[in-house]
């Protein structure tokens, strides 16, 4: 979790265009783990397997043969700089000793804590809207299911995103928390 919240404090830092560009780069790879949902295993050789990306530039996917895949974002304006590395690794199967430096994250992610509505929607449109268990800001929220889930005690309101209370996020055991 300290890994969110150093990436947040790096994000603050930057211009508003920098912070979107990264921003939408990591709903990709959320997207993208969403999407995954486990199924992470594949047949490489000896080292990471890049996966050919036709649209994310500053993405990058790799598998390797001991069961993790590793995501990383690129920095757009160093070449060959990378701002952050997720490393997946199926949940039920032991954590590999070779794991290269990054947030490990166990898939499929099950339980999300959101800071934003705008991380909801996307999680809504991947149809995992059921994945999220906790929401920052519920004041400024407009989806109905997520209102209604939140009335119901299924989602829960971890209070405003510029300080969140760090007690009910821990509270939903959440396996991946998206912040802003």
């Amino acid at each position: 979790m300290k890994y969110f919240f150093t990436f947040a404090k790096s994000l603050y830092n930057l211009t508003v265009m920098k912070r979107l560009n990264i921003i939408a780069t990591v709903l990709q790879v959320i997207s993208i783990m969403l999407l995954l949902s486990g199924c992470l295993r594949s047949s490489c050789a000896d080292n990471l397997e890049s996966r050919e990306m036709s649209y994310a530039g500053y993405l990058t996917i790799s598998d390797s043969p001991d069961g993790f895949t590793a995501i990383e974002v690129l920095n757009p304006w160093r070449k060959g700089e990378i701002l952050q590395r997720y490393i997946l690794v199926p949940k039920g199967t032991p954590v590999p000793e070779n794991l290269p430096k990054g947030t490990l994250i166990r898939t499929p992610v099950e339980r999300i804590v959101v800071f934003s509505s705008l991380y909801y929607s996307m999680i809504d449109e991947l149809g995992a809207s059921e994945k999220v268990v906790g929401v920052c800001d519920s004041d400024y929220l407009t989806d109905q299911n997520l209102i209604e889930r939140l009335r119901n005690g299924l989602v829960t309101d971890c209070g405003n995103s510029v300080a969140a209370d760090i007690e009910k996020i821990i509270s939903t055991k959440a396996d991946l928390i998206i912040v802003s």
